[in-house]
């Protein structure tokens, strides 16, 4: 219990930052302070507040640029501020911020920066924090009073704060983590580990807040797997991956302001207010989501348990619901155990896309905005994962996104790699961003001279943005090779040819003739027996004429008789194999029939690694026998080689590769020509990480 006499977190706070925003102001230098709070704290609510007034009272630089990352938060915000705030605080996404840094640079102005640091770190806001600190620290000795605080919850990122202080100096540290808030009487904690316990009680909280008109969040995606929640319970996901950005954005605050009953991305880096709620429902895990397994260097599809920190704001929601609530409890529940929760870690800073599935933007932003310089001379955070970035160095060198720079160790972009960051900062919405098909669109726009070539690049980049190739591929029995066939007819010699062939020639039949196929009962495409996920197609159809764009598709020549939707040429599908191999050039996997197995069972290796890894054949459309066939013909080899689109953690088993598509043993002599590194040499790792 807290003693009543000791000052608030809050109080805490506001004399620290009176005494950094003043001297800031009134020795016209740089200051800054790294100020961690526990969750709910209110330094948007009152922090925010308090420093307006003392800026209004000439005791802070007179401006305030408040930093988010997560653009609804921002939304959020915003309203929460209101007009008369807003005039004095100006708020930003992470993403915003950079576009207008990138452009212009910082303003030679007095200013208080104030950025929210984010647990799951994107590319934007590793590479803002970056250009932030070494743009305030260019500010030294321009008779400029300029603050920098990092708002930091529950734990303070070491990495921030170091970067911060090495960048500016004069930086005030306070941790006020350890400070607990005292628990709102109102709210009761349950962890239940038990199935049928755990299925009453959500089953009794759905009824009571029916009966009431209270409201629930749901910590999960996957929450039509709960059990005991109705299927008819009005549900809002956030993010809602299938509008445009600025419309999910609007969404979403509606559905924290309306909907009766909300489901949210356990990974949500932020917590609200919502007024009725009465409950929070937490299955203590993520659903699938993309991680980089370091022991191979590639990004994995699994489930991650929730870390102490990630319950905890899960609990803050309630926390800051408490005074807008009418329910006499406010509950959360927890499907672990005490003992459970206490085990798991409690932080962690690697649990962002920057580390995960866009690692190799986060690697080629550190070149393409601090080019020549020593990796440890960047005014960026620490990387997570050191090792690894050494690795992925090597990765962006062979796939020349990257040279020697003008000392020696240093490193800075070619015309690829900064044509592929630059169409990174290009695509608006995060959940199009898709390292394979960015490299394939910008390879081929340097590239490629035929307008149909690049018109199907555009689609096969669509095809892997989307998110898994796997959703157009849908069956309930393996397929037969007439189907294959049937699905191949603009490139019949790739009817065995695997994932990405299959997939682009059914979304061309659906584009080209759509009374072709058919509808299931909930609106999925079907066409000889593959069942094309609805919301895929759609996305895949928005995506097409802006890949199309990019290429400049439609001002490239074009041949009499050689269209879209006519058959490919050799050279055609030579010039589509070589690109393709480049943009999964390190997710590849090596297949070699063993007299011994069973049919249809092979041993695979993945290339980089060496390591063995499983595939499921029967639920694959790539035809091993026959490649093998011909690769041995052509070649003397037994072993093809083909790249995978997913590579998912099976609990008890080695990762399983999906979605494969096989790579013409010819394109593999060009690695040689453009490295001077030969297959497999050159993507072969360093070490184990």
């Amino acid at each position: 219990m807290a003693d009543a006499n000791q000052p608030t977190v809050r109080g805490k706070a506001k004399k620290v930052l009176d005494e950094v925003l003043g001297n800031a102001m009134e020795k016209k230098e740089i200051y800054g302070l790294a100020l961690t709070t526990p969750l709910a704290a209110g330094k948007t609510t009152q922090l925010i507040f308090h420093i307006s007034k003392l800026m209004e009272n000439g005791k802070a630089p007179p401006g305030i640029c408040y930093i988010l990352s997560a653009p609804v938060e921002v939304a959020a915000v915003k309203h929460y501020l209101g007009p008369k705030q807003l005039d004095r605080v100006q708020v930003y996404s992470s993403s915003e911020f950079l576009s207008l840094v990138r452009e212009n640079g910082l303003p030679d102005e007095s200013l208080t920066y104030i950025l929210d640091i984010n647990w799951y770190s994107t590319v934007e806001d590793e590479v803002l924090f970056g250009q932030l600190v070494q743009g305030v620290g260019e500010k030294k000795g321009k008779d400029l009073g300029v603050a920098v605080i990092l708002f930091m919850s529950d734990f303070e990122s070491g990495r921030a704060v170091n970067a911060l202080e090495k960048g500016i100096g004069n930086v005030s540290r306070c941790n006020y983590s350890a400070d607990h808030l005292p628990t709102p009487e109102k709210l009761r904690i349950a962890f239940v580990d038990n199935y049928d316990r755990w299925t009453d009680r959500i089953k009794l909280e759905e009824q009571d807040a029916n009966d009431k008109n209270y409201r629930i969040v749901v910590g999960s995606l996957d929450w039509v797997d709960l059990p005991g929640i109705s299927i008819d319970a009005v549900f809002h996901e956030v993010p809602n991956e299938e509008v445009p950005v600025e419309e999910r954005v609007q969404a979403d605050l509606t559905a924290l302001i309306e909907k009766a009953t909300v489901a949210i991305d356990p990974k949500t880096p932020y917590s609200l207010k919502i007024s009725r709620l009465a409950t929070f429902i937490s299955p203590g895990e993520t659903s699938v989501v993309p991680r980089l397994d370091t022991n191979i260097l590639q990004v994995v599809i699994k489930r991650r348990k929730l870390l102490q920190c990630e319950i905890r704001r899960q609990q803050s929601w309630l926390v800051k619901s408490v005074n807008v609530t009418t329910s006499p409890t406010l509950r959360f529940l927890a499907n672990m155990s005490e003992e459970e929760f206490h085990d798991r870690d409690q932080s962690a800073e690697d649990l962002g896309p920057a580390w995960n599935d866009e690692f190799m933007f986060m690697a080629l932003a550190l070149f393409h905005h601090w080019p020549n310089e020593d990796l440890n001379r960047m005014p960026v955070r620490k990387p997570v994962r050191h090792l690894a970035l050494v690795d992925t160095v090597k990765r962006l060198y062979v796939l020349r996104c990257i040279t020697e720079g003008t000392r020696l160790g240093t490193f800075r972009c070619t015309d690829l790699g900064s044509a592929l960051m630059e169409w990174y900062y290009g695509v608006k919405d995060p959940l199009r961003r898709d390292f394979h098909a960015g490299y394939l669109l910008c390879q081929t726009k340097i590239d490629s001279r035929d307008a149909n070539t690049s018109k199907l690049i555009a689609r096969i980049a669509a095809i892997a943005a989307c998110g898994s190739v796997g959703s157009l591929l849908l069956r309930g029995e393996p397929a037969e090779d007439e189907e294959l066939a049937e699905c191949c007819v603009f490139f019949p010699s790739k009817t065995y040819a695997g994932a990405i062939w299959v997939a682009l020639g059914l979304y061309m039949l659906y584009e080209s003739d759509p009374s072709l196929s058919t509808r299931d009962q909930d609106g999925n495409v079907v066409y000889q027996g593959f069942i094309m996920h609805r919301v895929m197609l759609g996305r895949i159809q928005g995506m097409v004429p802006q890949f199309e764009e990019y290429l400049q598709a439609d001002s490239l020549p074009r041949s009499q008789g050689n269209m879209l939707y006519q058959a490919l040429t050799n050279s055609q599908i030579a010039f589509i194999d070589r690109q393709m191999m480049w943009a999964w050039l390190h997710r590849i996997v090596m297949l070699r029939l063993n007299p011994q197995s069973p049919p249809r069972e092979y041993p695979v290796v993945e290339m980089g690694t060496m390591e063995d890894i499983a595939v499921n054949l029967e639920s694959e459309v790539i035809r091993v026998e026959p490649i093998q066939q011909y690769c041995e013909n052509l070649t003397g080899g037994r072993s093809i080689f083909a790249f995978y689109s997913t590579l998912q953690d099976v609990p008890g088993s080695v990762l399983q590769a999906a979605s494969l598509t096989w790579i013409h043993p010819r394109c593999f002599g060009e690695v040689q020509e453009r490295t001077g590194i030969r297959w497999p040499d050159a993507v072969a790792a360093f070490a184990d990480q």
